[in-house]
């Protein structure tokens, strides 16, 4: 699923219209069709539905949306912009109400209305066209709409900008759902847009696919049929050597547990075989918590002041739990520089990523598309500090293009950033992830894929992916406030078993 800018989703748009030798009320229609059916299955009760429709085609969206509830006999509270130029098909189906005897009432926007306080609103005022930020004039109605019970924004919130950062203090609805159309847009992906958009729902209407593949799209949205696509199955005379070998290199004292939970993970992932490798410390918490790993031991008791050969392993995981001590510095700076030219694919994180940044001069020595899982903070630490969500992006695109690595920015729609620029966003996970040791699961499900020989990029996509939706599925028997790291882990065979394109 691929994720447009406004201009894109205009061509689309007009592209369908031209190749299914449809009109553009048609598609308007089709539309409108799609959200109806979302609407009844979610509001089966029978609420009243308040429509707030612009003048342009969003608003037409909105007229076309009131007509079919009608006809579905629900109760329908019409308002409409008033203007003297309003989109032909918006136009169109004004008269179309009309002619049901469905009232519209006109306001303008300093005009104040009631909203009864168990409607459903429809917010249909501007939808991906607009294209600068509302003025305060508009303040006072977004403020009223904002007071409904229920909102449902078509598209996007109206004053929510589809490709730049809407200002905090800019007129905006805050909608409890969002129904937009074909796939998602940039802005409804960032965190700081969340208590705009509300629940995210994606509402198709068979846009042309001749269309879409005249558009240059490097943004898209991770789909399990998309990941499908690279799923290596496995032969009947394989074995665990087959399935490669992962390195896990961290831990130090009384952190041992986030590469127990990564090694874990690695297994889980589908890796024939696990090493950890730890300091003396961590040797009998390895062998006792997890005996299906083999563990390998530094030559300190508390810490790693040396790591081992890399070019054995068929992928390697570091930096959870390995701590910030001078020695342990100076052995990763050694290992990086010295295993360069054999290094397999790697995976860093927590630790291992703020050794960096406080030593930028080592990120020459990290190959080309290796892994980086930095939590906020840690991308911080190496990007600088940024003034919004699409300012991080785009600090993060440089970085990863710079480096030629990958970044993947951790959130409520995880971004996977390559170094040619493309991102994939992730549609799984959910906020009970928000917990100790998530992250070190993450980076040990990436390098037991990395192991199976994906590539880079599918073990990151697949990887992300797979975490989410083991976090739903643990979720849906534990809730959101109970859920450890070890649940994630707990659930990921079936992740995987529903991920299989046999189920």
């Amino acid at each position: 699923m691929f994720i447009y800018t406004a201009a894109q989703m205009k061509r689309v748009d007009e592209h369908t219209v031209q190749v299914q030798q449809i009109s553009s009320w048609e598609l308007m229609e089709r539309a409108a069709q799609a959200v109806v059916k979302k609407l009844l299955l979610r509001f089966s009760e029978e609420k009243p539905f308040v429509l707030i429709c612009g003048k342009g085609n969003n608003g037409g969206d909105g007229l076309a949306i009131a007509r079919i509830l009608h006809k579905a006999q629900r109760k329908v509270l019409v308002y409409l912009l008033e203007d003297n130029k309003y989109s032909k098909d918006n136009f169109h189906n004004q008269k179309l109400l009309s002619d049901l005897a469905i009232p519209i009432h006109f306001f303008r926007k300093q005009d104040r209305w009631r909203i009864p306080d168990v409607a459903i609103l429809v917010d249909c005022l501007f939808g991906y066209g607009l294209q600068h930020t509302l003025d305060s004039d508009w303040q006072p109605l977004i403020d009223m709409i904002n007071t409904a019970a229920t909102i449902v924004a078509v598209d996007l919130p109206s004053g929510l900008l589809t490709d730049e950062h809407t200002p905090e203090t800019a007129p905006v609805v805050h909608a409890d759902y969002t129904y937009t159309f074909h796939a998602p847009k940039i802005a409804l992906l960032f965190p700081e847009n969340q208590e705009r958009v509300g629940a995210m729902k994606v509402v198709d209407i068979q846009l042309s696919g001749d269309a879409v593949n005249r558009e240059e799209l490097p943004y898209e949205y991770i789909s399990p049929a998309m990941l499908q696509q690279h799923w290596k199955s496995r032969e009947h005379f394989s074995h665990k050597g087959t399935y490669g070998h992962v390195l896990v290199a961290g831990g130090s004292y009384g952190k041992i547990g986030s590469i127990v939970l990564s090694s874990k993970a690695a297994l889980r992932a589908g890796c024939g075989l696990v090493t950890a490798y730890t300091p003396q410390c961590g040797y009998g918490i390895m062998q006792t918590a997890f005996p299906e790993a083999m563990v390998l031991t530094d030559p300190a008791l508390d810490c790693i002041t040396d790591l081992p050969r890399a070019k054995k392993y068929a992928a390697i995981a570091i930096g959870m739990g390995i701590g910030q001590e001078h020695e342990t510095v100076a052995a990763l700076a050694k290992w990086l520089r010295d295993e360069y030219a054999v290094m397999p694919p790697l995976v860093i994180d927590a630790d291992g990523l703020n050794i960096l940044s406080m030593h930028p001069q080592l990120l020459g020595s990290v190959p080309d598309y290796s892994i980086l899982t930095p939590h906020p903070k840690e991308l911080e630490r190496l990007i600088g500090s940024w003034d919004n969500d699409f300012d991080k992006w785009y600090r993060t695109r440089m970085f990863a293009q710079q480096y030629k690595l990958i970044v993947i920015i951790k959130g409520a729609h995880t971004a996977i950033v390559l170094p040619d620029g493309r991102t994939y966003f992730n549609s799984s996970g959910n906020p009970g992830m928000a917990t100790a040791g998530s992250g070190d699961v993450l980076s040990g499900i990436i390098a037991g894929l990395l192991a199976q020989d994906y590539s880079a990029e599918e073990a990151a996509m697949m990887g992300v992916w797979l975490h989410g939706h083991a976090g739903d599925l643990a979720r849906r028997d534990l809730g959101m406030e109970s859920l450890i790291a070890g649940d994630l882990i707990a659930y990921l065979p079936k992740a995987l078993m529903e991920l299989h394109p046999r189920g």
